[in-house]
């Protein structure tokens, strides 16, 4: 059995690199702002590297990131609060697709994506989780995301 020893390149797993760090103390992710910012940074890492990294990685399980700190507060920054949580949500697949958007127009090489973790009850596809998402944001008012 052959194992791939190429680089895997993750964008973002928890915390936010020093370029985003002043972003924090103001809100994160809660933070459309935060999003915008990530595509910069990615933009930046994607020139330097993109001719030799084949795999990257966009955010690390938004879904989690946000139940743990933004709804139930158990991580940073520890909120207890569904609209901020929702918010958090939708900047950090906004930022997945600015940092998609950022990846294509560098001229990167290889393949991009999103981490997800998902404990379902019920099987489900791909497109089904996407579309949990998307229902989500719509439910509680904060904006919209394609249909898929």
């Amino acid at each position: 059995m052959a194992f791939c020893s190429a680089a895997l390149i993750h964008c973002r797993h928890y915390g936010t690199g020093i370029r985003l760090r002043s972003l924090e103390e103001h809100d994160g992710w809660v933070s459309r702002d935060t999003a915008q910012r990530f595509a910069e940074y990615t933009d930046t890492v994607f020139r330097a590297l993109g001719d030799v990294v084949p795999a990257w990685m966009t955010v690390n399980e938004p879904k989690t990131v946000v139940q743990a700190g933004d709804l139930y507060g158990g991580h940073a920054p520890g909120y207890h609060n569904p609209h901020k949580a929702y918010a958090a949500l939708h900047h950090l697949l906004l930022a997945h697709g600015l940092a998609v958007q950022a990846f294509r127009a560098s001229a990167a090489q290889g393949q991009i994506g999103i981490v997800y973790v998902d404990f379902p009850t019920q099987r489900r596809t791909p497109k089904r989780s996407a579309l949990w998402y998307r229902d989500v944001i719509r439910q509680h008012g904060l904006g919209d995301l394609p249909d898929c």
